[in-house]
């Protein structure tokens, strides 16, 4: 972000007995699999729609296409497979695949949360940032706003997301270029002598 970069990240997967599946992160493998950071994996899984999600299915979400769990105004009402968590789908909506980017169907896009700043000495503010994980707000400073919740906003979608950047730890920030870092969704995909992680 602060390296003002503009290039998509790839991202890893999880592999069992040599099928690799597409993931946001690790926390996505399941206990047989074994995740591979993106850059051992070439250009495998190097779209966004590469990437399937999950979709929220409480009463308030609309079976909307998330990343996480944090996206849903209910997030124990969030199912990762994508399906509808047995509850049956408005009628006039369809309901296909979701991936990263897309929301299939009458969802339009995958949704994400965001990070709005906290009001100061009763001053109120509308700063916000778009992330991936709730982990990313700071906690001192911003609360986190679900996608659900994001009416009076903009709704976080993939292009709006942020990501970081790994790079070698003897560089320091002003001397990040393209040829010696890549982008990255979080620090587990820093290898190498890429080790440093920036958000």
């Amino acid at each position: 972000r602060q390296a003002n970069m503009m290039y998509a990240p790839t991202f890893g997967a999880c592999v069992q007995q040599g099928v690799a599946r597409c993931v946001l992160s690790p926390q996505d493998c399941s206990q047989l699999e074994v995740y591979r950071p993106a850059k051992s994996l070439g250009a495998s899984c190097s779209l966004p729609t590469d990437i399937d999600t999950g979709r929220c299915t409480g009463s308030d979400d609309q079976f909307k296409c998330a990343a996480t769990k944090d996206s849903c105004y209910l997030p124990l009402e969030f199912d990762s497979s994508g399906g509808t968590g047995d509850k049956d789908p408005l009628y006039s909506q369809s309901l296909l695949t979701c991936n990263l980017q897309y929301g299939e169907g009458s969802d339009g896009y995958s949704l994400f949360p965001m990070c709005q700043e906290k009001p100061t000495a009763g001053y109120l503010t509308t700063a916000s940032r778009c992330v991936l994980f709730k982990e990313e707000c700071r906690q001192s400073t911003e609360h986190l706003i679900l996608a659900s919740e994001e009416k009076e906003y903009n709704f976080c979608k993939c292009h709006d997301v942020p990501v970081g950047v790994c790079y070698p730890p003897a560089l320091g920030v002003e001397e990040i270029t393209h040829e010696n870092s890549y982008c990255a969704v979080g620090a587990w995909d820093c290898r190498d002598d890429h080790i440093s992680f920036l958000s």
